[in-house]
């Protein structure tokens, strides 16, 4: 049996690289079945899937290049940009199909005229999404978020430039496309009939379920524990549990005294006296399992008093000097110019992570007590530090949470100026937002009110989510400002973003929820958590984007989407 913290670190890290390596293929197999369910054509199976593939093989080398490995969060860069090239590639092809359909020349050069533009301003905002995640100050997620915000501009990029000769090559010797594709999107015109007639039912219903889930934001809680990240039956879980039950808990908890530079005449001796109390007082709390330091390794301390102390405290000095350099090589003692540091190790266990917090603010106290009623001046009072891997996984967790909601408003205030830009209207912009925003309360609002808890790799799809939402919306948006541009009224331009659209977005959501599929059975549950919450966020999005939008563009809000035509008085 092994159990230990520097071996849960060692599990953790393992089983984040093995999610990769036995999962992404399964991923890719099943992303290409429903993509060739979905387009109906092997050839324009073979080429999304070909476009797709340089993304995620760009991530890969990105991670390779400027990391050299692969950690427990980098494992989803090349997924999401796999997923995401995916979704625009399905929408140039369903410009693509659509021009071959029209019998017009160069269809391959006409739908990437067609698809730049949105396909470009959604890799921008998507990339906003991701480079929120800077304003971390935690490494891993910086490194997360400036990668896949560069890696998605870049697969873009390159998707964009090898699009036309992609169809050229996939045309070759096959002219014809399945009648199949060319049908219309089965569910178009009951789309359309829905939104266009229940518009403001639709609005009012979708923001009040919004508004109970949002209740439920304050409510999400964070977890840190190893034994939350693998099933019970899990080999290193039942490792840790035998040593729990037989030897007592790994858990520790870390106390830095740390003494102030002071006149050569001050003893060593006294100051590990003040350890030794110290060391008492949090060994005598219940919660605390056993503690450990230097005193543990050395003789009880000589008398304060008397001619036999002064022999005595000689010796020991003695002692001390011989074992400082042992001392010092185990990292329990450190002396430098600057003073004198001293390491308590208390081992614990507690069941929540709840209990953890409460647990250090009791030990804090219970030993700035203690130090203040041994030293009565603050001058020549010790420093106290607390810390340790929990610790440490504690505070990395609470900054997670801060950057939850900082890295989502940031994401927000960068997306919505290129909206508002693209409805060149203030309020449209911020309209345009709220089928985006839906996909992240509806589902963190749930958690909430679930107690489900967020772990490291969850708390990042709030931003990832806001990012992969925006992209189908553009689509939408962009074919419902040409046909008001073309004189359509509210209705019938958005009738036609989703006959145009409709089937595209569906067709990446169900592409790319299959890629995300099979990692819901890793056994390194974060990137289970990770994908479950992705698909459901992938699920909420294609809600808002074919439900909430539509009706949104069809009502009289529509008028803060696009110019205003003489059509505008039969919106509903």
């Amino acid at each position: 049996m092994i159990a230990g913290e520097p071996y849960q670190t060692h599990i953790v890290d393992l089983y984040s690289r093995l999610s990769v390596e036995r999962f992404v293929p399964l991923s890719v197999l099943l992303a290409m079945l429903a993509a060739w369910l979905c387009l109906r054509s092997l050839r324009l199976t073979l080429m999304v899937m070909a476009l797709a593939g340089l993304g995620q093989m760009l991530g890969m080398a990105l991670i390779s290049a400027t990391m050299g490995q692969m950690g427990a969060i980098m494992i989803v860069v090349p997924t999401l940009l796999f997923m995401l090239t995916l979704s625009a590639a399905v929408h140039l092809v369903n410009y693509y199909v659509d021009c071959r359909h029209s019998g017009l020349s160069h269809p391959g050069l006409r739908a990437l005229k067609m698809g730049a533009w949105p396909c470009f301003l959604s890799a921008l905002t998507t990339s906003f999404g991701f480079i929120s995640l800077v304003v971390s100050d935690l490494e891993p997620v910086f490194q997360f978020g400036l990668l896949a915000g560069i890696g998605i501009l870049v697969t873009t990029l390159i998707l964009l430039l090898l699009f036309v000769p992609a169809t050229r090559i996939q045309a070759i010797g096959h002219r014809e496309l399945p009648d199949e594709y060319f049908r219309p999107f089965r569910w178009a015109e009951g789309l359309i009939a829905l939104t266009s007639g229940r518009s403001w039912t639709i609005i009012a219903g979708t923001l009040l379920v919004c508004t109970a889930a949002a209740l439920g934001l304050p409510r999400l809680q964070t977890t840190t524990r190893f034994d939350g990240m693998f099933d019970e039956g899990h080999p290193s879980v039942r490792s840790l549990r035998w040593v729990e039950s037989r030897l007592g808990p790994i858990e520790t908890m870390e106390f830095l005294i740390t003494f102030p530079e002071q006149e050569p005449d001050v003893d060593l001796i006294d100051q590990l006296a003040v350890v030794q109390q110290l060391q008492a007082a949090i060994n005598s709390q219940t919660s605390v399992h056993s503690t450990f330091s230097a005193i543990n390794l050395l003789p009880s301390l000589p008398m304060r008093q008397g001619s036999r102390a002064t022999i005595q405290r000689s010796v020991y000095r003695k002692v001390i000097t011989d074992d400082l350099g042992t001392l010092e090589s185990a990292q329990l003692i450190s002396t430098k110019q600057s003073g004198t540091s001293l390491r308590i190790t208390a081992r614990f266990k507690t069941s929540q992570d709840d209990q953890f917090h409460q647990l250090k603010s009791e030990l804090q106290a219970v030993a700035m007590r203690q130090l203040e009623s041994q030293i009565d001046s603050p001058a020549q009072r010790p420093t106290l530090e607390i810390t340790g891997l929990r610790t440490v996984i504690e505070t990395a967790n609470s900054v997670l949470m801060q950057d939850l909601i900082s890295s989502f408003a940031t994401a927000f205030l960068l997306i919505t100026p290129a909206m508002m830009l693209l409805v060149r209207s203030f309020w449209g912009g911020l309209l345009v937002m709220i089928p985006n925003i839906l996909p992240v309360v509806l589902v963190f609002g749930v958690m909430g009110w679930a107690s489900i808890p967020l772990d490291v790799a969850s708390i990042l799809t709030a931003s990832v989510a806001l990012g992969i939402a925006v992209d189908d919306t553009l689509h939408c948006v962009y074919w419902f400002l040409r046909s008001r541009q073309a004189g359509a009224s509210l209705q019938g331009a958005s009738a036609e973003a989703i006959r145009h659209c409709g089937r595209a977005m569906w067709f990446t959501t169900l592409i790319s929820t299959c890629a995300m599929l099979p990692f819901i059975f890793c056994e390194f549950l974060p990137t289970g958590k990770f994908a479950l919450l992705l698909i459901l966020i992938l699920m909420s999005a294609i809600i808002g984007d074919l439900l909430l939008l539509p009706a949104m563009m069809s009502s009289r809000l529509g008028r803060w989407m696009g110019p205003a035509t003489n059509h505008d008085n039969s919106a509903a």
